[in-house]
């Protein structure tokens, strides 16, 4: 079976700074409980996102010093030469896939775990009249036709999930191959972490 041509808008590259992502899927960074303590399983979560079709896959929250420490919770870390040679893991598996890896960078003084994961298409708008540059947006996007009227529309360029993402790592693949009746929906239970 192949895609849908209605889909076609989707799966058109975008141009990053001087990179370019392969089509319109972002996962946006979102926290799976392995941070720096279990790098391969991050590592290997985030290269199937990429092997799923997501042209951009971040980390999860990534503390830059010692004094933005989130213990108990695991984030993600760069402090030390061994943080960024952990983190290349994940990098390493998504360029394997195709993907392009990003990384949010956090401190604990400009970083609240307790933020909203909201989407407003008002919010967006007005982020998009003040840039030229890709601009990404999330809210649950599961349905195709949602996600293609977002872009012919001008609000979004490329199409963000977290949960999304986790509830499909295949998402865009089943887009791509005309099968968007095989998308596992996220419900939106939150106890994906």
């Amino acid at each position: 079976m192949s895609r849908d041509p209605r889909y076609d808008v989707l799966f058109e590259p975008v141009k990053i700074g001087p990179l370019t992502a392969r089509n319109r899927f972002y996962q946006v960074p979102h926290c799976n409980g392995s941070g720096y303590r279990y790098p391969r399983t991050q590592a290997a979560m985030r290269g199937m996102k990429a092997e799923g079709g997501w042209a951009v896959v971040c980390t999860e929250w990534c503390t830059v010093h010692p004094s933005s420490d989130t213990t108990p919770s695991a984030s993600a870390r760069l402090w030390t030469d061994e943080d960024v040679r952990t983190n290349a893991l994940m990098t390493e598996a998504v360029h394997r896939n195709g993907g392009l890896a990003g990384c949010e960078l956090a401190h604990s003084g400009l970083y609240s775990h307790n933020r909203k994961e909201g989407w407003q298409e008002a919010g967006v708008a007005f982020v998009k009249q003040m840039t030229t540059k890709p601009v990404v947006g999330v809210g649950r996007f599961t349905s195709p036709d949602t996600m293609v009227s977002m872009v012919r529309r001008g609000v979004l360029d490329f199409i963000g999930a977290a949960r999304p993402s986790i509830a499909d790592p295949f998402l865009p693949v089943k887009i791509e191959e005309g099968r968007p009746e095989d998308i596992r929906e996220c419900i939106g239970c939150n106890v994906c972490l």
